[in-house]
This record gives structure tokens, sequence and C-alpha cells, in this order.
């Protein structure tokens, strides 16, 4: 059995929902007992938000923790870059953020990426985007915001 949930681009405009829907794509990422299809099951995920969805970001109402500045601190330079354009853009695909970080190709963003979804946890902080794909079938990323 499953579930599909359709939500309305214009809703992942507002960064609660945005922030929300991040948390449950974390959530179904993290929870051993969800089956996950095969990589190559030819449908698309039922969640897939466009490029031009998250059009506001959410500022920072509050001071961001000490975790996450150890965190932010203890990250390699092309990380902290990509956060950093992350956040001032709103949003980026994987070419744009390979392009501008000079990295030698998508690979590389895997690995940036992924680094720091692995060790995020582990050092108590949540990290401020999530990953989408685009109108375009693009993976993306979008800035969700860093919770205090």
């Amino acid at each position: 059995m499953s579930l599909q949930i359709e939500v309305p681009l214009h809703m992942l405009q507002s960064p609660a929902v945005a922030r929300s829907v991040a948390e449950l794509m974390r959530a179904l990422a993290t929870d051993p007992s969800v089956a996950r299809p095969p990589r190559n099951a030819g449908s698309a995920p039922a969640l897939a938000p466009v490029a031009s969805a998250p059009a506001a970001r959410p500022a920072r109402t509050a001071p961001v923790s000490e975790a996450w500045n150890r965190y932010l601190a203890a990250l390699p330079e092309p990380s902290r870059r990509f956060l950093e354009l992350l956040e001032q853009r709103g949003q980026i695909t994987v070419d744009e953020a390979v392009s501008l970080l000079g990295l030698p190709g998508p690979k590389a963003m895997g690995g940036l990426t992924g680094a720091m979804r692995r060790w995020a946890p582990k050092k108590g902080v949540e990290l401020p985007f999530m990953a989408i794909t685009d109108n375009q079938r693009r993976r993306a990323w979008v800035w969700t915001g860093i919770r205090a």
C-alpha cells in the first residue's frame, strides 16, 4: 500500500509548507520500515516541486544555534560556499552549483551534499535546504531556512 501526496505549487512558496515537505521527505528517507522503490522504477516521484515554486526564502528570525555555527565552521570551503549561494538565490540546480563552485562535475555535488546530509544529524543540526526535481526534471535544492 502506498500514499501519494500532491502539494499545489503555489503552496510551496510558503516557508512553513516547504519546511514541512522537507521534514516529511527526511522522515521517509530515514525510516528503515519504509519500503523504497528501486532506483530505476520508471515513474517520477509523487512529490516533485517545480523550479519556480519557492519564490520567497525564509528570513532568519532567530539567532542560529551554537551547534549550527560549529557545524558550519567545520565544513570544507566548497560546502560553505554552496550554502551561501543557496541562501542568496533561494534555489539552485546541480549544473548551476557545479559551474558557480568550479567543481569538476555533478558527482562532486552529490559528494558535497551527501557528506553534509551524513554529518548534520551527527552534529545535531538540520540542513537548511531540501532536494527537489524541477519542472524540467533537473535536480535542484531549495533553501528552507536555518532553524535555531
